[in-house]
């Protein structure tokens, strides 16, 4: 709605500053009452394509019209009693949490640092019990990368073994 009305953006900010909330649904009823007969005419596929570039483009309305005919449906808005939602029923429950936020917060901070600090012990751990892995993991990266060096050419035969060759 704000990209739409653009040159008047200040206006409608001060207006918004002045009425609240009230103010966004009489200005998105106030571009859907001014532009009716564009609207009409267009399939629902180019209606979101109007609104946001040709609405953007040129309005269409000067400010001074524009806010005219914002606050006439603001005071129909606020006359029919629709420019705020209703009051909660007295049968409804008012909303509140049933649980704790998450399980971090239902213990101190301390505790989740030393938890931190002990996972972090296990993974260094794991690592120097593990060196067959790692002797391992090495040949094969070295392996991998020689044969990306030679482009394909295995260093202890000199045979190609790119399909080229192979054909």
């Amino acid at each position: 709605m704000l990209r739409v009305f653009g040159d008047g953006i200040d206006r409608l900010w001060d207006v918004y500053i002045l009425e609240g909330d009230p103010i966004l649904l009489a200005m998105a009823i106030n571009i859907m009452k001014m532009h009716e007969k564009s609207i009409r005419k267009l399939q629902i596929e180019n209606f979101m394509d109007f609104v946001q570039t040709t609405l953007a483009n040129n309005f269409g309305y000067s400010d001074d019209e524009t806010m005219f005919s914002l606050r006439e449906v603001l005071s129909r808005l606020k006359s029919d009693g629709l420019h705020i939602p209703p009051p909660p029923k007295p049968e409804d429950l008012p909303e509140v949490p049933t649980k704790a936020l998450g399980p971090i917060l239902a213990r101190p901070i301390s505790s989740i640092r030393e938890e931190q600090e002990e996972i972090k012990s296990r993974r260094s751990h794991a690592a120097c019990e593990w060196p067959e892995f790692d002797s391992a993991f090495d040949e094969m990266y070295e392996f991998y990368y020689e044969y990306y060096v030679n482009r394909g050419v295995d260093s202890d035969s000199e045979a190609a073994t790119d399909l080229a060759t192979l054909s």
